[in-house]
C-alpha cells in the first residue's frame, strides 16, 4: 500500500526501529518525568521536551493507539510553536498527518502535511544545505530532501481521500520529481512514489 509512506518520518528512535517497544517506552517515560521535574525553563530543555513528546507520539501511533499518540504530538506541536523550531516542526506535522489519517480526519491530515511542507521549505530557504537526518532518522536515511518528497506524497494521499484526484496526481508528480532529483531514481522512496502515481493515474 503506497500509504505506508506515512510511516517513513515517524521512526524517531533506534529502539522503535528495532521493535524493542517496551524498553523504548520506559526510556521515553523516564525522560518525560525528568524533563517535567526540571521545569523546562530554558529553550534547549523545551526543545528536548518537544522531541520526547514527539517520540512518545510515534510510539503510541505504532502501537495502534492513535488518540494517545495525538495527545503527545499536540503537546510537541505546542512546544515547538513556542520555541519557533522549523526543523523539528516539519517532523511533528508529518507525524500528526499520519495520526489524523489513521483517525479518518483527512482534512486535518492534509493541513498538517501542508504545514510540514511549508516548514521544510523554510528550513531549505534559510540553509540550502540543511540536513535533518540526525533529527529524523529512519530505516533508510531520511534527510531534508526525503522529508520534502514525503510531505508532497502525504499531501497527495490525503487529497485522494478527499476525492481531489486531479490535485493528487499533481502532488504525486511533485513528490516523484523531488525524490528522483534528490534521492536518486533508483531509491526506495522514488520507487514507492512512482508506484503510487501509477496507481492513481490508472483510475483517473
Amino acid at each position: 500500500d503506497h500509504r505506508d509512506l506515512h510511516s517513513f518520518p515517524t521512526r524517531r528512535s533506534s529502539d522503535l526501529q528495532q521493535g524493542e517497544h517496551n524498553f523504548a517506552l520506559d526510556l521515553l517515560q523516564s525522560a518525560e518525568s525528568l524533563i517535567s521535574e526540571g521545569g523546562a525553563s530554558s529553550q534547549s530543555l523545551e526543545s528536548l521536551k518537544g522531541l520526547t513528546y514527539n517520540n512518545l507520539g510515534c510510539y503510541f501511533r505504532r502501537e495502534g493507539m492513535p488518540m494517545e499518540a495525538l495527545k503527545w504530538l499536540r503537546q510537541a506541536h505546542d512546544i515547538e510553536q513556542r520555541v519557533g523550531q522549523d526543523s523539528s516542526r516539519s517532523s511533528t506535522f508529518l507525524n500528526l498527518c499520519a495520526v489524523y489519517s489513521l483517525l479518518g480526519k483527512h482534512l486535518e491530515a492534509l493541513q498538517c502535511a501542508t504545514q510540514a511542507l511549508k516548514h521544510l521549505k523554510a528550513v531549505l530557504q534559510q540553509n540550502p544545505d540543511a540536513s535533518l537526518s540526525a533529527t529524523v532518522p529512519g530505516t533508510e536515511k531520511v534527510d531534508t530532501a526525503s522529508m520534502l518528497a514525503i510531505a508532497y506524497h502525504n499531501i497527495a494521499v490525503e487529497q485522494e481521500y478527499l476525492a481531489r484526484f486531479d490535485e493528487a496526481v499533481g502532488s504525486y508528480r511533485k513528490a516523484l520529481e523531488v525524490a528522483e532529483t534528490q534521492c536518486g531514481s533508483g531509491s526506495q522512496l522514488a520507487a514507492k512514489i512512482r508506484l503510487a502515481l501509477a496507481d492513481r493515474k490508472s483510475v483517473v
